[in-house]
């Protein structure tokens, strides 16, 4: 699986920004933010590296899974999906919550109950909301 994470950018616009990133990129960090180099494209002949600031109580690391539409789904990430309530039964429950790393393995995490991603029976269903836990509130 990829190491790939994302993470709010630093800026003085107070933007709302969101960063993905591999552990190659990140320069240094101190107890707030980590500097990661990031490649800007000038023209179609030349870029220069740069880099950008990014608050480390915002990070996330990617799960590995895609949601519906083809998005890679981070921790953090709000989604939403359908579960089978049994293997039996082809009935499923609609179900909305957020993914966490809990007990060794990614989760669906709603009202305090936890669905282990490993077991999400119609992944394909799950589609992200477009919200992630360290997004401002509005």
């Amino acid at each position: 699986m990829e190491k790939i994470f994302k993470g709010r950018i630093i800026d003085n616009a107070g933007s709302d920004k969101w960063y993905k990133f591999s552990l190659f990129d990140i320069q240094w960090s101190d107890h707030d933010s980590i500097r990661v180099k990031v490649n800007v494209k000038i023209n179609s002949k030349s870029s220069l590296d740069s880099f950008i600031y990014i608050l480390k109580d915002t990070i996330c690391q990617y799960t590995g899974i895609h949601d519906s539409e083809g998005n890679r789904i981070f921790e953090g990430d709000y989604c939403d999906c359908e579960i089978y309530k049994n293997q039996k039964s082809m009935k499923t429950k609609k179900h909305n919550g957020f993914v966490v790393f809990n007990e060794f393995e990614y989760c669906l995490e709603m009202k305090s109950e936890f669905f282990p991603v490993a077991s999400w029976k119609i992944i394909h269903s799950a589609k992200l909301t477009g919200r992630n836990i360290h997004d401002k509130a509005e």
